[in-house]
């Protein structure tokens, strides 16, 4: 599949927020609340990806779009982690493909964008975060190398509600 990758850019805000609310949509049913799902705004969303990426040019993560064509199929952030306890660490933000482009190969090639991109910033390892219950996202890490942080287990709220995650990281990336 011929892909192309990008950074993003403040004009691009809308086209992730869409993109963004559909992959929750496929991604979390039947995980989270579909109330919470439901209540995803794309005004909102739009906006806050727009004020995002508008940020300065020192900012601490960077958004990879990827294209099939013209039509956006993924995104995904990388930078330096929001948590302190993996401060040495780079950390996976977020990385998201619609539905009809799973198990194609778009998450791999942002991914490699991405551990690419925190290597160039001085990095060797990173994490990410995932729901304990996303089964298809945790098979994907797995798939591409991360294996689980063990005594990572936290919680994360969406919404009024709890749900576990874990860590996922991948040591010594580029070798």
């Amino acid at each position: 599949m011929d892909i192309s990758i990008r950074q993003a850019a403040p004009e691009d805000a809308a086209a992730i927020a869409e993109m963004h609310i559909a992959s929750w949509h496929a991604a979390y049913t039947g995980i989270v609340s579909q109330a919470w799902l439901d209540s995803r705004n794309l005004d909102e969303s739009s906006e806050r990806w727009k004020n995002n990426l508008s940020g300065p040019a020192d900012q601490k993560q960077i958004t990879f779009l990827a294209f099939k064509g013209d039509f956006l199929v993924g995104f995904a952030t990388a930078g330096q982690s929001r948590s302190e306890a993996y401060s040495d660490y780079a950390e996976l933000w977020a990385i998201y493909v619609r539905p009809q482009y799973f198990g194609k190969g778009v998450g791999r090639v942002l991914f490699n964008r991405c551990a690419a991109y925190v290597q160039e910033i001085d990095y060797k390892n990173m994490f990410v975060n995932v729901l304990f219950d996303n089964d298809l996202a945790r098979k994907f890490y797995e798939r591409i190398g991360a294996s689980v942080i063990e005594g990572s287990n936290g919680t994360v709220e969406l919404g009024d509600q709890k749900y576990n995650d874990i860590k996922y990281e991948w040591k010594e990336l580029g070798r």
